[in-house]
């Protein structure tokens, strides 16, 4: 196993490491303060938790946890996948009751229901979850409101200038640019996670409280990561305590300044973060020493045949984009939010997106191209960015998650054999190692998100495609599935599949991809080789600097 590769590395080692950067990710980054006060300077944490443990029947998921977190400070809550982080974060939100617990606030014992409050200006604790917490079909005024309430005139009437007015100064801060009054299924998973963020920050006291943020950055490109971790450092400032969860290392050692370390359910470490490295943390994390960064780097191969291509495109973010897959090869699609990549990479995968843009395409193996809308690739499997509100159906089983879109399959004189069906669901699972899913007639609720995003890839890849289009395929997912799951597709390119990614993390473009393309104003602007692909070149030329 590797060390990761970075996403964000502090700009002192940034040289070092790495040679160049541009001056103003130097900037921003100058702008995120290093650490806070001691937070031993205070004998009495604002938060003490000791003793929680939570049990789904036989299974212990949290087992006697215990951490505290002191005012002005930045606890990390690190480990992989199943280590039990989901289960302790939603006791703490009320979505599970704790079976044992003991809570203080400010030294005095507490429940934890009396922290959460009925409202945002009501409440010392604060959440925002992976799954953002936000209703797509309302527009970002009223999703802010839902948590902070709306202005009103005199007669209790909303008044929705002020209101606007309002959300605009909340998410100024992030850059937001999509347009206020539209509904948020509309925008993309960052636009999403922003407003979310913003939402939980409105009208919340950080001078008495505790925020948990849970994956924040985890669909975040690297300009906006840089301006959230500098929101949350300046929370910190304020008094705030926050509870950090992320999978990017390299965050939680510019921000933190403490880590609590769960594996298997138990807290294995409490250290203090600042001197420690990815390495110290990612071994605390597994419980054994890392391999050399090489042993998954992807074994390069030469591409095969073209598969695909796709000129002219033009619609929302695109303006005469083109692109060409090839068999045996993964590639990715790097770019700013509203640059074009996630609208390229949907163009194959996502036939109710590419029905919204024009443009041409051509299938290997003939010199045609058709109207991109009257020709729909029969071949191609897709994994979406949004894991749990378009990729799962939390209710349903493991299998039937797995088998969902495969049904006639298992099926005969419209009777669906439920052996069959099985057998095929313990085959992939075992391919696939998937964790905590011993009996496959568990709601896949209950699997981490690293083993739920396994499943449904491996449902894309059920159908046998010759093309597998993925978005943010490891956002949220530790470091052992991630390696796991660039070792899978790594195995199906080896067999002849081309994989189309759009992705920020800058480790998928370098640990596992043949060739990254980077997309801005709409087209392609850059182009880099296996030889070339590295996390600098690719950065800079997001930035329109092209080396």
């Amino acid at each position: 196993m590797c060390t990761p590769i970075l996403l964000l590395i502090p700009p002192q080692r940034r040289e070092q490491k790495r040679g160049r950067m541009t001056e103003s990710a130097a900037s921003d980054m100058a702008n995120v303060p290093r650490h806070g006060a001691e937070p031993g300077a205070e004998s009495v944490p604002r938060l003490h938790i000791a003793g929680m443990t939570k049990s789904f029947g036989s299974f212990t998921a949290v087992d006697s946890v215990g951490l505290d977190l002191r005012a002005g400070e930045i606890r990390a809550l690190l480990g992989h996948n199943g280590s039990g982080k989901s289960t302790l974060i939603k006791c703490l939100s009320g979505f599970h009751r704790a079976d044992n617990s003991v809570v203080r606030w400010n030294g005095e014992d507490v429940e934890l229901e009396a922290l959460r409050g009925s409202s945002a200006s009501g409440s010392r604790l604060a959440f925002v979850h992976q799954t953002l917490g936000i209703v797509r079909e309302l527009d970002a005024i009223d999703n802010l409101a839902l948590h902070a309430g709306y202005r009103r005139r005199p007669g209790r009437r909303v008044d929705w200038r002020a209101q606007r007015r309002r959300t605009a100064e909340a998410l100024e801060p992030f850059g937001f640019r999509f347009p206020l009054n539209r509904p948020l299924a509309e925008a993309s998973p960052v636009e999403r996670a922003i407003v979310a963020i913003a939402a939980v920050l409105t009208g919340w006291d950080a001078t008495d409280g505790v925020l948990v943020l849970d994956e924040p950055t985890s669909v975040l490109p690297p300009h906006e990561v840089s301006v959230l971790l500098g929101v949350v450092t300046e929370l910190r400032s304020r008094g705030a305590s926050i509870l950090y969860v992320s999978h990017r290392l390299g965050e939680v050692l510019e921000i933190a300044d403490t880590a609590t370390v769960l594996r298997n359910g138990r807290v294995v470490a409490d250290v203090p973060v600042p001197g420690l490295t990815e390495r110290d943390l990612v071994g605390m994390m597994l419980g054994r020493e890392l391999a050399n960064e090489e042993a998954v780097r992807a074994h390069h191969r030469p591409p095969g045949d073209e598969l695909l291509a796709v000129r002219d495109l033009r619609g929302r973010y695109l303006d005469g984009a083109e692109l060409t897959v090839s068999t045996g090869e993964i590639t990715a699609v790097a770019g700013l939010v509203d640059g074009g990549r996630v609208e390229l990479a949907t163009a194959l995968g996502s036939p109710a997106r590419s029905a919204r843009l024009t443009g041409e395409i051509r299938a290997g193996g003939t010199t045609t191209w058709r109207p991109l809308r009257r020709h729909r690739p029969a071949t191609v499997g897709y994994v979406p960015a949004d894991r749990l509100t378009e990729g799962i159906v939390a209710e349903m089983s493991v299998t039937e998650n797995l088998t969902l879109s495969l049904l006639q399959r298992f099926s005969r004189l419209g009777l669906l054999s439920r052996r069959a069906e099985r057998a095929f669901a313990a085959r992939r699972l075992a391919e696939l190692d998937v964790r905590g899913a011993d009996d496959p007639r568990i709601p896949i609720a209950a699997l981490s998100g690293g083993n739920q995003q396994k499943v449904i890839i491996g449902r894309a890849l059920a159908a046998d495609p010759q093309l597998l289009v993925m978005l943010e395929p490891t956002a949220g997912v530790d470091l052992a599935a991630k390696f796991a799951i660039y070792q899978y597709l790594q195995r199906e390119a080896e067999k002849g599949l081309a994989v189309l990614l759009s992705t920020t993390d800058a480790e998928d473009m370098t640990a596992l991809c043949d060739r990254v393309l980077v997309v801005g104003g709409g087209a392609v602007v850059d182009e880099f080789g296996t030889q070339d692909i590295t996390q600098e070149r690719v950065l800079l030329a997001m930035e329109g600097i092209h080396s």
